[in-house]
């Protein structure tokens, strides 16, 4: 089992899989919900996707979990598909956030990051800017720091794992 402190100082743990070197979430039973008092802008996640714009279950999962751990929608937006139907939820709580999160989950700066979620992120700004909101455009998930740490330690385990068979 490692365990990793990711910011606000929440522990991560993930444990291994049965394939060798790979590693998943530990899941807890209960997911906190997020304190009423605490407004949080509803994502839009930019995934790959499969042709047709199909996406896996396992991201829609994700998503949903991220949704009531956060008390805000998300959406998720596959490359390969036009962009979904965002319902009156995720406009009024985008309304109560006064914006829109866009983070596009590569873990790369790949043509993806640098052409297509560009182009991505102006549809979701041209629709925030008209219903008075903005666009918070956050980095892909390879350059955040903290996912660079969990990669790190995960490694580290495995390589350890690795040298004691």
């Amino acid at each position: 089992m490692v365990r990793v402190l990711p910011d606000r100082g929440k522990a991560l743990e993930l444990r291994q899989c049965k394939s060798p070197g790979r590693v998943e979430p530990s899941r807890p039973a209960l997911v906190p919900e997020v304190p009423a008092s605490a407004v949080r802008a509803p994502l839009v996640l930019v995934v790959h996707g499969r042709t047709g714009g199909v996406i896996p279950a396992d991201l829609q999962h994700l998503a949903d979990r991220l949704s009531r751990r956060r008390g805000a929608p998300v959406l998720l937006q596959a490359l390969t598909a036009p962009a979904p139907e965002a319902g009156p939820d995720f406009w009024a709580a985008a309304q109560r956030a006064g914006a829109i999160g866009l983070v596009p989950l590569f873990l790369l700066p790949g043509g993806h990051v640098r052409l297509d979620v560009p182009q991505i992120a102006v549809a979701w700004r041209g629709r925030a800017h008209q219903a008075g909101l903005s666009l918070r455009r956050l980095p892909f998930l390879g350059a955040w720091p903290i996912w660079q740490r969990t990669l790190a330690s995960v490694l580290t385990v495995s390589a350890r794992q690795a040298g004691a068979e």
